[in-house]
């Protein structure tokens, strides 16, 4: 079973937050959330680069690697959108990052 971290703010229990202790757990939030997300991109793009690339990538993915391959990996900042590309082929799907606020 995987355990997961607990937020600062929850193991002090939310009465005990001083108010200037509030932007320093969101950013705390946010840099783990944005961990997670980049651990999920990488693993996809990864998946990718091994599975659709010609030829394929086996062992350890490395700069010399991609580079002899011809494999860049996009970014479209305004969609927020990442793809792995060889030769201007697109490999596999480009992937969509959405973040989401919820209050509770």
């Amino acid at each position: 079973m995987n355990k997961m971290s607990v937020p600062k703010f929850i193991q002090k229990g939310v009465q005990e937050i001083a108010f200037s202790e509030i932007p320093m757990l969101i950013a705390d939030i946010a840099k783990e959330a944005e961990k997670d997300v980049r651990e999920q991109l990488n693993s996809q793009l990864a998946f990718a680069i091994r599975n659709y690339a010609t030829p394929k990538v086996t062992g350890e993915i490395t700069q010399g690697k991609l580079r002899q391959r011809g494999i860049t990996i996009q970014q479209d900042l305004v969609m927020d959108e990442y793809w792995a590309e060889q030769r201007g082929k697109v490999l596999g799907k480009k992937i969509k990052v959405e973040y989401t606020f919820k209050t509770v």
